[in-house]
């Protein structure tokens, strides 16, 4: 299956950025999803980006779309729904907890600590701008 790739994967020797797209099976592209390194598999090879979109691959589209938004950017929101206020809900280092994460709407599938740091570090680019 066409896996988009959102953070660079290293496959069969052949590393791969963010905006392209990476074949493998079901069992190898598992635990890449849940890390946030691909995104849900792309139905067919022509549903690949246009050559002209010059995006990072993360962005939302504009219009309906059938994938569902990746793990990753799901991350991502549901750090905004956390309320800062509530201090046991984040590590000692400010970092919201993956079981808080896991708590919200829309969270369906379990955090990793390194899914949560990517999502981490996008959630404070995206409030920095």
């Amino acid at each position: 299956m066409i896996y988009p790739v959102l953070i660079t994967v290293d496959h069969d020797g052949k590393k791969t950025k963010p905006g392209g797209t990476v074949d493998l099976t079901t069992e190898q592209a598992a635990p890449l999803i849940r890390g946030g390194f691909i995104g849900s598999k792309v139905q067919n090879a022509t549903a690949q980006e246009e050559p002209e979109n010059t995006g990072t691959g993360t962005e939302p589209t504009n219009g309906p779309t059938k994938e569902p938004a990746s793990e990753l950017d799901r991350v991502i929101e549901a750090i905004g729904k956390i309320d800062p206020a509530k201090t046991d809900l984040f590590t000692g280092a400010g970092q919201p907890k993956t079981e808080a994460i896991e708590d919200v709407k829309g969270i369906d599938f379990p955090v990793s600590a390194a899914l949560r740091n990517e999502a981490w570090d996008q959630f404070q680019k995206q409030q920095a701008v």
